[in-house]
């Protein structure tokens, strides 16, 4: 420090303690975040580091500071700075894609906190931030300015300071005049003079030549000012920084104007109307909700949850429930249930779930009332008891469960449809399933429990081991999440596909899983057999070209006998050695044919571990059965998925999975009939598309590989070759899911240029596939989603639509490409259930649907039924959507699942 430099002067003094005035640079601060923090995302990709660390800090300041008025200052764009210096800051790098769609966000954030955000076009929120803190000193407040960087300081004196991250998000300095003089031996007047001579790497302002941060210090303290030390320029002792400042007299005092905070905006300060009253709770947990900031969310529902008047009862600590325990009261209870606009329910079972559990308790939830029907193990005590299995329930209750005019609220509905169906009571109208909503909200969700929704939505956990009051808080957080999820599935947009494809879904996945599929045992263990045998002889084969045994399965092995032995070129490179892959053999089986007796062995032996031997003692003893799960609320795209077994993995282009096939049959006196969309994603690129030729070809039935060949390759269609053909047919599929010309390179054994001629003349032949793929591609980036065909408009949040590795982005435009095409098959298919079940109901018919495998539908028939079946069938399935282009059923019958034929 040097003892010249004048005191800072107080501008105002006041013996009165002054109100607080805090001030946040918000593009400072979600800058530093995102730098401080390691990359977060959520389920379906958003990044959120940025917006976390923002809300972190805010949240921090709040409850540290316990601000009168509370400010965002926001950049306003292109300054005059920069039209005055063209190198203003021109250094900086890009903003990262992944920081800039998380301004938005943290900028929502700010609004649910209800601070107001101010940004003044063509200056900087360091300008904002100036006036706002000189217009909070006139009005007698207390300044706290908060941001990432150095540039505030030259703001503060005895009425301001300013907090300065160091590291982190939350290691904080904070500065007043007497900490500004320590750390640049100056004044905070003086810091604009100071940059402007050593000048700031930070804004690519240069300084003058020669003058670094000792010298700038020792002249300011020697002179006073910048104007002051030109003024006597001539009279500075070192020559090279006499000349220097001499010559660029001028660059200086552009430098100083640069470096120098506007304080003087024309901008009306009213913190009368900019006091702080506290957040809006349920807007701050609603985004807490979507950027999965859980424990964030718990803890600010902590501190401010007293605040929201609104917030249903069911999520305070003192659940009020009780536990019925006589016919008489359930009756009462069931009488006020009657009234009430919804039914919670929830079904607690041991030894399994759905169809195979057995229910232990009930959990019911209606007008503010929650109640729990308990069993003891083993039967003994409470209304489910009884003496025989399975457990009977009160006559009042399975009539209310049953009424189609009551409307039954559950997460996993499904799961709960089981449970009651097999106590004999089929549930009557299923009204709201908090799962499946939030899986339509968000399917690219890893999980959708119930624990997280009722934390994300109601601010509440879920805890303890399973019991009666455990059961009793989770139907009581079902009964409050109905409101608050409704209301999402309304502002989304997203009640069509909700209430309009999903929900009535529900009881038809039930009723096809119970009924299961037949399996031919003797034929399992035959194709099981048949497979051994083949794989056997594929090992013997691959032992013959190496001249010793090894284990095929065996990665390492594997390695070893390809690229050791043989000396095959190596390709990709892992932390256990070079890959072995199907990629890699595919290649390799061009130079050698060990790699391709290596692919058949392994899929054969997968079809045999996976189907032909685990299926054998998957089937049902009681009824010869296989019983799948199909998944409503897995795959994002909006299929349905199958497991225990996944049925829908058996490949049916292949001999071998033909035969796994087989074994699935139709019960003696009765059929097995499939109806399978024919070539419907490429039917529903051609309606977005509106290619006229592409459409023409589909309306007049054309074989359209040969037509799209026809026009690739510039020839006649009765001219097209089978080898044209097949490269149309793979061009098709490789344009609809975003193949690159690398990949169908592959694909089709041929050059790269030659693969990104083929993609080329396909977009010159059908330009409006060009224009889908830009215009999806563009909506991904700027909301994030893509949508399927109205009516449904189902969302597929694009994870990495804005990543900087250019693979992964690359693969997020790929998918934002094909979601509107497969998420719209799927709206498609799942309308013709829906469509067929009722169909199938108001005809009388008794045949039925057991089983859905992508486009294909299979049914258990009558065989006198099947005239009318094949009628309903295809009448409801080729209906089920409108599009320029006709759908097309093809619908096929026989006794096994491999032989049927094309239908009469």
């Amino acid at each position: 420090m040097c003892g010249t430099c004048p005191d800072p002067q107080p501008l105002y003094r006041s013996t009165m303690p002054r109100k607080k005035l805090v001030i946040i640079d918000g593009s400072s601060l979600i800058y530093r975040a995102f730098f401080a923090l390691p990359p977060l995302t959520t389920a379906d990709g958003t990044p959120t580091n940025a917006v976390y660390g923002f809300t972190t800090m805010l949240l921090k300041i709040l409850e540290d500071e316990h601000p009168d008025v509370i400010l965002l200052a926001l950049e306003g764009g292109r300054t005059f700075r920069h039209t005055e210096f063209a190198d203003y800051k021109a250094q900086r790098p890009r903003t990262p894609d992944d920081l800039a769609v998380q301004t938005p966000l943290a900028r929502a954030m700010a609004e649910a906190f209800r601070v107001p955000i101010l940004q003044h076009t063509g200056y900087e929120a360091d300008d904002v931030i100036g006036t706002i803190t000189c217009r909070g000193k006139d009005a007698g407040f207390e300044v706290l300015v908060v941001t990432g960087d150095l540039d505030a300081l030259q703001l503060v004196n005895e009425q301001v300071r300013v907090m300065v991250n160091r590291r982190g998000i939350t290691d904080t300095l904070i500065y007043d005049s007497a900490a500004v003089q320590e750390r640049f031996g100056l004044p905070p007047s003086l810091l604009p003079d100071f940059k402007a001579l050593k000048g700031d790497s930070s804004d690519n302002i240069p300084g003058i030549p020669g003058i670094g941060d000792k010298t700038a210090t020792s002249l300011l303290c020697e002179y006073g000012s910048l104007e002051s030390l030109l003024e006597h320029a001539a009279e500075v002792k070192a020559a090279r920084v006499r000349t220097n400042l001499l010559e660029r007299r001028q660059e200086a005092e552009l430098y100083k104007r640069l470096a120098t905070i506007v304080t003087d905006l024309p901008f009306e300060a009213d913190f009368e109307k900019w006091k702080y009253t506290g957040p809006e709770v349920a807007e701050v947990q609603e985004l807490c909700r979507l950027l999965e900031f859980r424990t964030l969310g718990r803890r600010i529902q902590e501190l401010y949850g007293k605040r929201e008047t609104s917030r249903p009862a069911v999520v305070e600590a003192q659940l009020q429930w009780r536990r019925l325990e006589r016919e008489a009261e359930v009756e009462e209870w069931v009488g006020k249930a009657r009234r009430a606009a919804g039914v919670a329910v929830r079904t607690w079972q041991v030894g399994g779930e759905g169809r195979t559990g057995t229910l232990r308790g009930i959990g019911l939830s209606a007008a503010g009332e929650t109640v729990v029907l308990y069993g003891e193990e083993p039967a003994g005590e409470g209304l489910l008891a009884a003496a025989t299995d399975p457990w009977i329930l009160p006559p009042t209750l399975a009539g209310l469960l049953s009424d189609p005019s009551v409307v039954l609220l559950g997460h996993d509905l499904k799961r709960d449809h089981h449970a009651l169906a097999g106590r004999e009571v089929r549930p009557g109208q299923l009204g709201f399933d908090t799962q499946v909503a939030a899986y339509v909200l968000n399917p690219g969700r890893s999980a959708y429990r119930l624990e997280d929704l009722a934390s994300e939505y109601l601010g509440h956990a879920l805890t303890g081991e399973m019991g009666p009051e455990r059961l009793a808080r989770e139907v009581a957080a079902i009964a409050a999440l109905w409101e608050p999820m409704s209301g999402r599935l309304k502002t989304d947009e997203l009640e069509q596909v909700y209430y309009g494809l999903e929900l009535p879904l529900i009881p038809i996945l039930a009723d096809m899983e119970t009924l299961g599929i037949a399996v031919d045992c003797g034929e399992l263990l035959r194709v099981s057999r048949s497979l051994g045998e083949r794989i056997h002889v594929l090992e013997e084969q691959a032992f013959s070209l190496v001249g010793k045994q090894f284990n095929m399965g065996s990665p390492k092995q594997l390695q070893e006998i390809l690229f050791t032995d043989l000396q095959l070129p190596t390709g990709k490179k892992t932390k256990t050695g070079y890959s072995t892959d199907s990629d890699v053999l595919q290649d390799l089986a061009v130079v050698h044919p060990l790699p391709a007796l290596i692919l058949e062995w392994r899929e054969l032996s997968k079809l045999k571990s996976t189907y032909a031997d685990a299926l054998q003692n998957l089937v049902d003893p009681r009824d010869g059965r296989v019983h799948t799960h199909l998944n409503q609320t897995v795959a994002a795209t909006g299929r349905l998925s199958s497991s225990d077994p996944n049925l829908q993995n058996i490949p049916v282009r292949t001999e071998v999975g033909r035969e796994i096939r087989s074994a699935f049959v139709a019960p003696p006196g009765l059929k097995l009939l499939s109806a399978d969309y024919s070539q419907i994603e490429l039917r529903l690129m051609a309606h977005i598309c509106k290619d006229p030729e592409l459409v023409r070809a589909f309306q007049e039935d054309r074989d359209v590989h040969a037509a799209t060949a026809a026009r690739v390759f510039g020839v006649p269609l009765d001219q097209v070759t089978a080898d044209q053909r097949r490269s149309a047919k793979t061009v098709n599929f490789a344009v609809l899911y975003g193949q690159s010309d690398f990949g169908l390179s592959r694909q089709l054994r041929i050059g790269r240029a030659e693969a990104r001629q083929l993609i080329d003349a396909y977009f010159g032949e059908f330009p409006g596939v060009l224009d889908y793929i830009q215009s999806t591609k563009e909506q991904a980036r700027n909301v994030g989603y893509v949508t399927t065909l109205p009516p449904y408009r189902r969302r597929r949040y694009i994870p990495g639509i804005h990543a900087g590795n250019h693979n992964e982005r690359q693969a997020a435009e790929r998918e934002a490409v094909n979601a509107p095409v497969q998420g719209t098959a799927s709206d498609i298919i799942k309308a013709a259930m829906i469509r067929v079940q009722r169909a199938i109901r108001q005809e009388g018919l008794r045949s039925r649907m057991i089983l859905q495998v992508h486009d294909e539908l299979l049914f258990e028939i009558v065989p006198e039924e099947e005239t009318a079946m094949i009628r309903l069938v295809t009448r409801e399935m080729e209906s089920a959507f409108e599009l320029d282009v006709p759908l097309k059923v093809e619908v096929k019958a026989g006794c096994n699942w491999r032989d049927v034929e094309p239908a009469a």
